[in-house]
């Protein structure tokens, strides 16, 4: 058996495993002397990959042990992040839209089997170009939610990683994480994956978090005149500020980019759309509208 270090940060470390001629990555706690509650943590992800069970997220097979450290074996996907192939693919609306679709999909599974990932960014999506298929991973940050209802909890503090935040992931607005803050988070990664940059571009941290709270990006096709106006209408609406002004579900924004790769597919070209025409969440819930937007 041989172990190579893929990947290492302050909580955790990804190993390529190779043994009898199979690929695995083994995911282990990098603490030494961990406390109850960041193994829990730790934890947290494995039962959760445990119960998902779905084709667009890594199979986990056994916990373990690397190094005397809390460990876990995962399936290994032939593919890169989306972040390694973004710059290269935001002027080819063809490879857009599939990639999209495809990362809706698996978010839409994701979200039916009762699970956000608050951590939606191009490093957590990896991409396999050749069969277009896609895995979303790293869901140490994901939290179960109850399907009648959206009440989660109100986060203190920031959730995920902040260029991709959605402003309730922040911590700095009293309002709710749902699966609509996964929809905002991979606005975010469409509209990097379009114009070829973020839409914040801020280095200080309380600079960052006050624009997902209050400011307005600039839209896609202002950057770029190329982007048919409908995708960055898309794009616009998952990151509305507020919840409610965005799409409501996953199922509503995959119906909207597969009118969009038909016409693409079919006359090179995308005409303006009503958007959201089958958006519903089938879910009961209060507004909560964001309170001055305060920082």
């Amino acid at each position: 058996m041989r172990t190579t270090i893929l990947y290492e940060n302050v909580k955790s470390r990804l190993f390529l495993k190779e043994e009898e001629g199979k690929q695995t990555i083994i995911k282990s706690l990098n603490l030494d002397f961990p406390t109850p509650q960041e193994i829990a943590n730790f934890y947290n992800e494995y039962d959760i990959l445990s119960e998902l069970e779905l084709e667009g997220v890594p199979k986990v097979y056994e916990k373990t042990r690397i190094k005397n450290n809390h460990a876990f074996e995962l399936e290994w996907f032939e593919g890169q992040t989306l972040n390694k192939i973004i710059y290269e693919k935001q002027k080819n609306f063809r490879d857009f839209l599939q990639i999209s679709l495809a990362i809706t999909q698996v978010l839409h599974h994701i979200h039916i089997k009762g699970v956000i990932h608050l951590d939606i960014n191009p490093s957590n999506i990896l991409v396999n170009l050749k069969e277009r298929k896609v895995k979303i991973i790293d869901f140490g940050n994901a939290s179960r939610y109850d399907l009648n209802k959206y009440d989660l909890r109100n986060p203190t503090q920031i959730q995920g990683t902040l260029n991709y935040c959605s402003p309730e992931q922040t911590g700095r607005i009293n309002r709710q994480v749902d699966c609509r803050s996964d929809l905002y988070s991979l606005g975010v990664c469409f509209y990097e994956m379009l114009t070829g940059q973020l839409p914040f571009i801020y280095t200080d941290l309380l600079e960052l978090v006050h624009a997902h709270i209050a400011q307005t990006p600039i839209a896609p096709n202002e950057i770029n005149q190329d982007i048919p106006v409908a995708l960055s209408h898309i794009v616009m609406k998952l990151m509305a500020k507020n919840a409610e002004d965005r799409y409501q579900s996953s199922a509503g924004l995959l119906f909207d980019l597969e009118k969009c790769n038909t016409f693409f597919s079919q006359e090179g070209k995308i005409p303006n759309l009503i958007l959201g025409e089958r958006d519903y969440s089938g879910i009961f819930k209060v507004p909560q509208k964001l309170v001055g937007r305060e920082t």
